[in-house]
């Protein structure tokens, strides 16, 4: 008993000293909340205990409800500052407690690369409303992945697609095709299924979301509109952060105005035409988005497209090659995939798999390097997400897919 007080005592002493912070992580399970950007998928819970001694420091009395919005950047600075430590300005976040705290307009949200699958969408909230750009319209809200496809609910929702059962909220994100931007009134429609983009009544509050977001990218220096692949060659011997801060590196305001293109009714086959000339490859890949977002093409689009399958980039020719197989024109593309399938960058390596998977039976075309790759055994998240990817392609072909390749179902 005696040897057992004084850890008693320490740890007494400990509770008192310690602020205890206990959030989530993010939504529940997929589809339409962990990897998405609705409130469903971002927004967690979020609980912090003050012991007597800093009860000062707390927002509001103990058991009170805060609704002051917190980002999970927040933490690190709000941690300084209720030590007493000033936060450094490179710092993204801004303290939330303390003597200084002070209150968050916005959330800004993220959705990038998950696994195999390539994604880029960016958001931001404010009390009452969130918005929403996807820069990749062309792709479905939930496109194949190998760690998602075994759960019963994806499942589901699949085959009840397939067999035409879904209809109005159900069927929202099973659809091939997303809208460019989404706007919701979250007091109104907190689950997020009534998209206010096109309602004339919203013009205003569109407008002033879509131009944080820019702010906000621009100010941030959001290297996600730069492929992993192209992200690293840039920053070379550098660290990705240093190399995003040199506009020479990375022209940024150039690159966001074509992703930012992508989608836009009012944008014509010229206006991408135009980003193929740009030196900047990010722009010229953009430009090739661009163009697969567009429901019509006039012919000499085909011939250019044809034209950057010789581009100086595997990012602009690997996107050029996938808008061909969308054409319905996957010969010479799907060689080009092969190709840098074979590629020594891990990086572009899984952007020529993933790819593959996404043009359906045209991967056929690419019989040898698609076996020669995933019979390689190795090791590491970029082989196993590649692996993930041309195991998809063996499925729709109806190839054997190696024993050790490390597939989900």
């Amino acid at each position: 008993m005696g040897r057992e007080a004084p850890a008693r005592a320490s740890g007494c002493r400990l509770k008192e000293d310690t602020i205890v912070f206990v959030f989530g992580d993010n939504g529940a399970g997929i589809p339409r909340h962990k990897r998405a950007l609705y409130d469903t998928g971002v927004r967690v819970p979020l609980l912090i205990w003050f012991p007597k001694k800093f009860a000062h420091l707390a927002p509001a009395q103990p058991g009170s409800v805060v609704s002051e919005i917190v980002s999970f950047v927040d933490f690190a600075p709000t941690i300084l500052r209720l030590a007493g430590v000033e936060p450094p300005q490179l710092m993204q976040g801004q303290a939330f407690l303390g003597t200084h705290g002070g209150s968050r307009l916005h959330a800004y949200l993220f959705r990038d690369r998950v696994d195999e699958v390539f994604e880029l969408s960016r958001g931001v909230r404010d009390q009452q409303f969130k918005y929403i750009r996807n820069f990749m319209p062309h792709r479905p809200y939930m496109e194949i992945s190998e760690y998602c496809e075994p759960a019963q609910m994806v499942r589901d929702l699949r085959r009840l697609a397939a067999e035409g059962q879904l209809s109005g909220p159900a069927a929202l994100y099973l659809r091939e095709t997303k809208p460019i931007e989404e706007l919701y009134d979250l007091k109104n429609d907190p689950y997020e299924l009534h998209n206010l983009a096109a309602d004339p009544k919203y013009a205003q509050i569109l407008q002033r979301m879509r131009q944080e977001l820019r702010t906000y990218v621009l100010s941030l220096r959001d290297t996600s509109f730069l492929l992993e692949s192209d992200m690293f060659r840039r920053a070379g011997d550098q660290t990705i952060w240093e190399m995003a801060q040199d506009d020479e590196k990375y022209p940024l305001a150039r690159i966001y105005a074509a992703a930012d293109a992508v989608g836009r009714p009012e944008k014509s086959y010229q206006d991408f035409e135009a980003f193929f000339a740009d030196a900047d490859p990010a722009v010229r890949y953009w430009g090739v988005i661009g163009l697969m977002s567009m429901t019509e093409l006039p012919q000499r689009a085909v011939s250019r497209l044809y034209e950057l399958l010789d581009d100086s980039s595997p990012e602009v020719r690997i996107a050029s090659a996938e808008a061909l197989c969308r054409l319905q024109k996957p010969e010479k593309a799907v060689q080009v995939l092969g190709k840098e399938l074979r590629s020594s960058d891990p990086y572009v390596r899984l952007l020529a798999a993933s790819t593959l998977a996404v043009i359906n039976g045209h991967a056929a075309g690419a019989r040898d390097p698609i076996l020669e790759i995933i019979g390689e055994k190795g090791t590491g998240d970029m082989w196993m997400f590649t692996q993930w990817a041309l195991a998809r392609c063996c499925r729709q072909l109806n190839w054997p897919i190696p024993a050790h390749v490390p597939t989900q179902y």
